[in-house]
């Protein structure tokens, strides 16, 4: 499944069987309801024969209904919004007016900063070498009532950006093996099975001792422990998050793998109802960037593998057969094992500020 780069359409999967799933014709106007938001890109999506998971280039508001025409079908469905529904009116306010400035930001995540605030991270986004993270970052600890400066904004800043990137050529893709995935596979299972609390620790212990062991300060690992409590900072919602580090060997070579963990309180006592979602984002040679997101209901898993390139992608999808057997050993019902290419521009903390900032919406979800 691919997002189509055109801000008036979107692709979807469904995670019905093919043979359950309707077919649609190219021209066939449809009505769309729009069922909660998963993450920036993704949302659960309401169709006259169940509900699918859509990705999209424009926000859809949670709630609303959405007309659309089919402009292809077969491996993804295509559509294209019309009429003068909710989502194409912001779509004509999104092109005739700014959304960059901090006062638009403020409004749109209902936030007021202290005038302070406002020009520390005023400041702070005028030397950022990516001044939108660092806005978001900024707004993030707004909502959370941290009063910004300097060392905060830039713990937050730096936890959700690449650094060091290396691109995967087909040689070193092809240096991966069965036991690189089955790594991939467990540190997946570890995050999904035991309880969110247990995984942020154990992930953040060793890099939390090594800082503490060292003799005299040391700026990046004190920015990177004042990245964790403030991303393990909750909001008081329905839905648990926490942030951490995992280490993992990747094609013999260890590797730090950032995580993210939600669920829904709610939920969290009944096996049967309860969600989660697990993002997972790391940078190695062998691979480029990758980033894996896990949905879970229940005992039931749906992933979604994204690699920045080619090579990476066909690689790993080559043993998709191994990551499902893996995951029904481990216990899993999976449903969908999928891979994609493309569009990984920020690591997985990024996830809970994008939460965090859409808190007041209807798209409060795992």
């Amino acid at each position: 499944m691919s997002t189509v780069n055109v801000d008036s359409y979107h692709s979807l999967l469904s995670h019905a069987p093919r043979s359950r799933q309707r077919q649609f014709g190219v021209g066939e106007q449809v009505r769309l309801s729009v069922l909660q938001q998963l993450d920036k890109v993704r949302y659960q999506v309401g169709f006259p024969d169940g509900w699918r998971i859509v990705h999209s280039t424009v926000a859809l508001p949670v709630g609303a209904t959405i007309s659309a025409t089919v402009t292809a079908v077969g491996d993804r469905l295509e559509l294209q919004y019309t009429g003068t529904d909710i989502v194409a009116t912001a779509m004509a306010e999104h092109e005739a007016a700014s959304e960059d400035s901090l006062a638009d930001h403020e409004r749109r995540f209902n936030l007021a900063l202290p005038e302070a605030d406002r020009e520390t991270l005023r400041a702070v986004m005028a030397s950022a070498e990516d001044s939108d993270t660092a806005l978001m970052s900024g707004l993030f600890l707004g909502k959370l009532a941290q009063p910004l400066d300097a060392p905060k904004l830039q713990a937050v800043y730096e936890a959700q950006r690449w650094t060091g990137l290396v691109g995967a050529s087909a040689d070193r893709a092809s240096m991966l093996n069965s036991d690189d995935v089955h790594q991939l596979t467990k540190a997946m299972h570890q995050a999904l099975r035991e309880s969110s609390t247990n995984v942020s620790l154990a992930a953040f212990h060793d890099a939390a001792a090594e800082a503490s062991s060292q003799s005299g300060d040391d700026p990046e690992q004190e920015r990177r422990q004042l990245a964790w409590e403030l991303l393990n900072d909750q909001d008081g919602g329905s839905v648990e998050y926490r942030y951490g580090v995992l280490p993992l060997i990747v094609a013999d070579q260890l590797f730090e793998l950032d995580l993210v963990y939600f669920r829904d309180r709610q939920s969290s006592a009944a096996l049967a109802g309860k969600s989660q979602r697990m993002v997972m984002t790391l940078n190695a040679p062998a691979l480029g960037r990758v980033e894996v997101v896990a949905q879970a209901i229940g005992e039931r898993v749906a992933v979604t593998i994204k690699t920045d390139s080619e090579a990476s992608r066909q690689i790993l999808c080559a043993e998709r057969d191994r990551v499902t057997e893996l995951l029904a050993r481990l216990g899993w019902g999976v449903d969908a094992v999928s891979y994609e290419t493309g569009g990984i521009d920020k690591r997985a903390a990024a996830h809970i500020v994008e939460h965090v900032l859409n808190g007041d919406s209807l798209s409060r979800w795992v």
